[in-house]
């Protein structure tokens, strides 16, 4: 059972329990806390391994992504962990009208007080941040997190 949302693998943590799972040429990537946003890659059990601290990159270039759930190591398929991609955006103001205007593009906008969480999957944060600021929402910061997940 997988519940919870998933983290970066510490520094430390061994692959090999995951590396036995790898089919032959699969693109294989594993998400580790502390070591910066630089892809680096290389082969491992006769598949290609991207190492990033950037979850995101990893994404657009893995099959399969390991990641911590409590103690242990486990691989999830990307496109599962690109479904769990919500953007928060921290509003300058508590409550402001402009953010209903953001509700009728992305229906699924949540709001919980000055806090705005659009689920983005694959589409670029970037392109709701501009819409942000074509409708001069005063954003105070935003961030990319992942839903809990239950398997």
């Amino acid at each position: 059972m997988f519940a919870g949302t998933p983290l970066p693998l510490r520094p430390s943590s061994s692959l090999a329990s995951v590396l036995r799972e790898v089919a032959p040429g699969e693109r294989l990537g594993a998400w580790v806390r502390g070591i910066g946003s630089r892809v680096r890659r290389g082969y491992a059990a006769g598949a290609r391994l991207a190492v990033s601290g950037d979850l995101g990159a990893l994404l657009r270039r893995c099959d399969r992504v390991a990641v911590r759930h409590g103690g242990g190591v486990v691989l999830l398929p990307a496109d599962e962990l690109i479904r769990l991609r919500v953007l928060e955006i921290v509003l300058g103001l508590p409550y402001l009208p402009a953010a209903e205007r953001l509700q009728a593009w992305y229906p699924s906008l949540r709001q919980s007080g000055g806090v705005l969480a659009l689920g983005v999957g694959a589409d670029p944060p970037e392109e709701v941040l501009g819409r942000c600021a074509q409708i001069r929402l005063p954003v105070a910061a935003s961030r990319i997190r992942y839903l809990a997940i239950e398997r």
